[in-house]
């Protein structure tokens, strides 16, 4: 992968997650309006991968296209509780790795979470 890669949005992290986090209607126009570009076992399991990501408000798996490349990703919310922006980083194993994924993706969450309060967001979990 290359810096500003362009990925069609069913093979990327932060594309799942950012679908995923759209109100339902919008949601399924964006698949219906996917059936003319995309095979229907293709469309099949990114549904399955949207709805996956949706319950569990992230995204985090390993690369469709980078051997050992896991890519993690966590919503960015605004003022009105609305999600704007996809914070996602790649992790690479390494013989040398200092950090975990596990750490890898709790540091994540922190990011995640001071850029959304930098934004206005109150969770409503955090009280």
């Amino acid at each position: 992968m290359t810096l500003g890669a362009r990925l069609p949005v069913w093979e990327a992290s932060s594309g799942n997650l950012l679908l995923a986090q759209l109100p339902e209607a919008k949601r399924e126009a964006l698949f219906r309006s996917m059936t003319r570009i995309v095979a229907p076992e293709i469309l099949q399991q990114f549904r399955e991968r949207v709805a996956e990501v949706g319950n569990t408000g992230q995204e985090q798996r390993e690369s469709y296209f980078v051997s050992g490349l896991l890519t993690i990703s966590r919503p960015i919310y605004n003022h009105f509780s609305t999600t704007v922006a996809a914070l996602t980083v790649p992790f690479l194993y390494h013989k040398r790795v200092v950090v975990t994924p596990a750490e890898a993706s709790e540091r994540l969450d922190l990011a995640a979470r001071k850029l959304s309060r930098e934004l206005g967001y109150r969770d409503p979990g955090a009280d």
